[in-house]
């Protein structure tokens, strides 16, 4: 009685999420421990809008964004804000967590309608940079805490197991990647607007 019972639950259970997802469920096979298996899962319905991310008319300068307004390409889920470097105004995916920092353009083709990305360190500190998985060339400014020019590389991808590396050669605030040869970086051009 209390085998049967429980099965009546599960069943009535299984059928109210059925009717709550809205859709009917979906076969789908998999392998478990080597075995064909079915298993039984509602899928979300698929999406027809692009990922993209805040332009900066949706943003107040310095305040971060999330991805629902402009194309950002490959950087999907990452947040976004706009920057001033001298006179031009960029917009940014903001690489400000150490996994993120980690991560960077690795991997990535396509930034979409951003200019580029921010690196932003927690303290001043040398950096390093290297192009190991990088699929673009990408040209890097770093910038001490007050937003001055310390040091620009023009950075290829690695191509061999033993990559380049792009030292800061002083302490700095920030880095910022653009692919390259598309932003000429100034010694007199401040990085300002950041939040």
């Amino acid at each position: 009685m209390t085998r049967c019972l429980n099965s009546l639950t599960i069943l009535f259970l299984t059928l109210i999420l059925v009717a709550c997802a809205g859709s009917e469920p979906e076969e789908v096979a998999t392998t478990i421990g080597g075995a064909p298996s079915t298993v039984t899962e509602t899928e979300p319905p698929p999406s027809s809008a692009p990922m993209v991310a805040p332009t900066t008319e949706a943003l107040e300068p310095g305040t971060a964004g999330s991805a629902d307004e402009i194309d950002v390409g490959d950087l999907a889920g990452w947040d976004t804000m706009p920057i001033t470097v001298g006179e031009e105004e960029l917009l940014v995916a903001v690489a400000d967590e150490p996994e993120e920092r980690s991560q960077g353009l690795r991997g990535v083709d396509d930034i979409g309608d951003l200019d580029g990305m921010l690196f932003v360190f927690e303290k001043p500190r040398d950096a390093t940079f290297v192009m190991e998985d990088t699929i673009m060339a990408i040209d890097i400014g770093f910038y001490d805490a007050g937003g001055g020019l310390v040091r620009t590389y023009q950075m290829v991808p690695c191509e061999s197991q033993t990559c380049d590396v792009y030292p800061s050669e002083a302490a700095v605030g920030y880095a910022l990647e653009v692919p390259a040869d598309t932003f000429q970086f100034r010694d007199d051009a401040k990085l300002t607007d950041l939040r």
